[in-house]
C-alpha cells in the first residue's frame, strides 16, 4: 500500500510528490516506569521512527532509551546501578514511512 500526498496542478502535472515521507501513526502508549517491548506486525517492511514525551514535563530525566529491532519496538529506563531508576510517565509514538 501507498502513503502519500501528489498534488497535481489543473492540466493533471504533479506540482509537490511527498508520497516517499509522509508518515503515519503506528502505535502509542503511555507507560509508567517499566521496561518492555511491543511486537509491531505493521512496519514489516517500513522505515519508523520512535520517541516518547513526558506527561509530567516537571519530572527530569524520565524518558526511556526507545530502540527497534525488526517489528519490535522496546523501551528501557535508566538505572545508576544502585537501584535507584528514573521515575516517568510518558507516552511513545511509533510513526512508520516508507
Amino acid at each position: 500500500m501507498s502513503y502519500g500526498l501528489r498534488v497535481r496542478d489543473s492540466r493533471g502535472a504533479v506540482t509537490l510528490d511527498v508520497s516517499d515521507r509522509v508518515s503515519r501513526l503506528i502505535w502509542m502508549s503511555s507507560i509508567t516506569n517499566s521496561n518492555g517491548n511491543q511486537v509491531l506486525s505493521e512496519l514489516a517492511g517500513l522505515k519508523s521512527t520512535q520517541f516518547a514525551i513526558a506527561t509530567n514535563p516537571s519530572i527530569t530525566n524520565t524518558m526511556p532509551s526507545i530502540s527497534r529491532s525488526g517489528n519490535t519496538i522496546s523501551w528501557t529506563f535508566w538505572s545508576d546501578g544502585y537501584g535507584f531508576f528514573s521515575n516517568g510517565n510518558c507516552i511513545i509514538y511509533v510513526y512508520a514511512y516508507t
